[in-house]
């Protein structure tokens, strides 16, 4: 048996293989597989070749029985005596297709938006943010938060997320969303590196792709501090108003004026008299 070009298994002395799996040879896309039986040195031949997905049989053929009936009424032809070339074509898996929106915004400098990927250690994960890429993970299994805040722009923006599955075994992933602190949108099947994605699902190439995933910022702005209203327009005297303790003040001043005018006349009177009593005549 060949796949793709390569020896894959060769049986000389038995007469059953048992099931032998190819899974780590295919590619998505075309794949050819060569099947052969050359009869040996005595008797007839026989030949029964079997292509197995998970637990179903998908393609077969036989001639003969193994062991007891010969293929060609005991045809006893030597050498290379049966060959097959299969094509199996492997497509990419219908992606999922997600058109969720979500408000992102406001667009402005105190908002940072972050990926995170996780995956299986042999699958590839990829993040395109307005078709440029981004981030590729291939041999790590956990991406961390990955800054994209550089890449968006005001309005529309598409992210898009893919998972292929690699040549061994099962896939699962996850893929979030952060603003700030807080994960705003998520998705995952499975948790990687234990069960895989649909039930042990093997099939190679992009098991999974969100194209339509649009983040639209929102039409507010961060909040502001109030301002302040205008003030009325007032007219301004130059007359100072006066408080009540003031006009208190001020008329407590007046009412003192008189009492000290008589107290200097009265001085000024005695005075004179006791000078004019001196003064001989």
């Amino acid at each position: 048996m060949k796949v793709n070009g390569q020896l894959i298994a060769t049986m000389s002395f038995e007469n059953d293989s048992g099931w032998i799996e190819i899974t780590g040879y295919l590619l998505e896309g075309d794949n050819t597989i060569e099947l052969t039986d050359e009869n040996g040195i005595e008797n007839g031949w026989a030949y029964g070749f079997d292509l197995k997905r998970d637990d179903s049989i998908i393609w077969s053929d036989s001639c003969g029985m193994a062991g007891s009936v010969g293929c060609g009424y005991g045809d006893m032809t030597r050498g290379l005596v049966y060959r097959n070339i299969i094509t199996l074509k492997l497509e990419t898996v219908s992606p999922n297709h997600i058109d969720t929106k979500i408000t992102l915004g406001p667009y402005d400098g105190y908002h940072r938006y972050y990926i995170h990927m996780s995956k299986d250690l042999d699958d590839t994960e990829k993040v395109k943010v307005n078709g440029r890429l981004t981030a590729t993970m291939s041999f790590k299994q956990d991406s961390g938060w990955i800054e994209i805040t550089g890449y968006l722009l005001e309005g529309d923006n598409t992210i898009e997320l893919t998972n292929e599955n690699g040549p061994d075994g099962v896939w699962a992933y996850v893929f979030e969303l952060k603003q700030n602190d807080s994960i705003i949108w998520s998705d995952s099947c499975e948790t990687p590196g234990s069960p895989g994605c649909r039930d042990d699902e093997i099939k190679r190439g992009v098991v999974y792709r969100a194209i339509t995933l649009k983040l639209i910022p929102s039409t507010t702005t961060p909040e502001q501090a109030p301002t302040a209203k205008p003030a009325s327009t007032q007219i301004l005297t130059q007359t100072p108003i006066s408080t009540p303790a003031q006009k208190a003040q001020s008329t407590n001043s007046v009412q003192k004026l008189p009492g000290v005018f008589l107290l200097i006349i009265g001085a000024f009177i005695v005075f004179w008299l006791f000078k004019k009593l001196k003064t001989p005549k």
